[in-house]
């Protein structure tokens, strides 16, 4: 069983996915976004409640509106403030007893483009998305590619570094 965390500003949308990735479970909470105990908290008390409904335990992927630092593991993003700065993937393993793995949400949305029956075949994809704000995702043979620093395909970055002259 295969659980995906979409948390976003407002919402984190939980999947639950067979081993064909069929969805088989959903459910949507608000996220906790200045309380960041309350958002392990509520991350993990979904994994908890569906590895009883499905009796296993599931492999655990979040995708977020931000990265993890390369050298820290700190999670860099603005719109999930109670994760801001704090090492969400350890402090997550920690709590429900097993790895998470955590992605960019551009990233994890060009992914599940590059599945599509049309593309799949495909040597590399890119996807763009404009929600609260602007990112891009990059996959090449299949994997996301992000490089050293998590930000490969994030123009995002590349936008507002150039408007505010840092680079």
């Amino acid at each position: 069983m295969y659980y995906g965390f979409d948390v976003g500003g407002t919402k984190i949308e939980f999947g639950a996915f067979n081993e064909k990735l069929e969805r088989v479970a959903t459910e949507r909470v608000p996220t906790p976004t200045t309380d960041y105990d309350a958002l392990v908290s509520t991350i993990a008390e979904l994994v908890s409640k569906y590895d009883n409904q499905f009796e296993c335990e599931g492999k655990i992927g979040l995708g977020l509106p931000g990265m993890e630092d390369a050298d820290t593991s700190e999670v860099l993003t603005v719109n999930v403030p109670a994760a801001k700065g704090k090492q969400l993937r350890a402090d997550l393993e920690a709590k429900i007893g097993r790895t998470v793995q955590i992605e960019n949400d551009a990233n994890c949305f060009a992914l599940s483009e590059a599945w599509d029956e049309e593309l799949k075949d495909s040597p590399s994809v890119m996807g763009l998305i404009l929600g609260t704000g602007f990112g891009g995702g990059l996959i090449y043979k299949g994997k996301v590619f992000s490089g050293r620093s998590n930000v490969a395909g994030e123009l995002g970055i590349c936008v507002f570094r150039s408007m505010h002259g840092s680079t």
